[in-house]
């Protein structure tokens, strides 16, 4: 009696979000079950259904059982890792979705604070520009180079009015001579 290896199938329904393809995929593919095992387990399964002799078929049966017992064992292992791996993958998930969210926000508030900062140096900007501009205002008022508009004068004057001097008393009568 040889044992068939059939190709999973993948239209079998899932068992806690694992394929049966899978799982039948791993537990023919691992060490679990081998072709050698199989072929082995297989004889032995052939001969002691086949034999007529009660204490050969005892001893074949109990070797079976031994084996079916491992093969349990085996497999109440293999589906636990199975469930705390789900249990694990559950928990990240739930931690990448909250990593999501906190990045969500975190984006959030940078393009506040980058807007905010953009506006404070839009202002900085501006204070600067008005004080370099009054700065050179100020300069060209100093040096005469624009007119006194605050004197209330019409600006074509140039020069200061001239002060003549109340004529002076003396015995002389030459003008000029003191």
């Amino acid at each position: 009696m040889t044992v068939r290896r059939t190709k999973p199938s993948v239209n079998k329904p899932s068992v806690n979000g694992v394929a049966w393809a899978k799982v039948r995929a791993d537990l023919l593919g691992t060490g679990m079950a081998k072709n050698t095992e199989l072929s082995d387990r297989a004889n032995l399964l052939g001969r002691a259904v086949r034999s007529d002799d009660p204490s050969a078929s005892g001893a074949s049966i109990q070797a079976v059982q031994e084996q079916v017992d491992g093969v349990t064992v085996i497999m109440r292992n293999n589906m636990q890792q199975l469930l705390e791996r789900e249990d694990a993958l559950s928990s990240l998930a739930k931690k990448a979705e909250a990593t999501t969210r906190s990045a969500g926000a975190f984006h959030i508030k940078a393009r506040g604070a980058r807007r905010g900062m953009q506006l404070e140096l839009c202002k900085t900007n501006l204070l600067i520009a008005a004080a370099v501009l009054l700065s050179i205002l100020l300069l060209l008022w100093w040096f005469g180079l624009i007119p006194d508009f605050l004197s209330g004068g019409d600006g074509d004057e140039t020069m200061p009015p001239v002060v003549l001097a109340p004529p002076a008393t003396s015995s002389s009568t030459r003008p000029g001579v003191l």
